[in-house]
């Protein structure tokens, strides 16, 4: 059994921050739960996951952008 402080858990672990949305500037909410990446605003609803491995946009919501 490896017994190093940097060796991966076996357990999945999670955090949070909070950050300006980038839609509309207000609070949003950043979680970061193993290798994805979502950040979510409860002013406009914007919606932005990413898996930071494969660095693939999983699920992406951005109101008031026409694409």
């Amino acid at each position: 059994m490896n017994s190093s402080p940097y060796a991966r858990k076996s357990h999945q672990s999670s955090a949070s921050q909070t950050i300006f949305c980038p839609n509309c500037g207000g609070d949003a909410q950043r979680n970061y739960r193993s290798q994805i990446v979502r950040t979510e605003c409860v002013h406009c609803d914007y919606v932005m996951a990413f898996n930071l491995s494969t660095a693939t946009v999983l699920e992406a919501y951005h109101p008031g952008i026409m694409l």
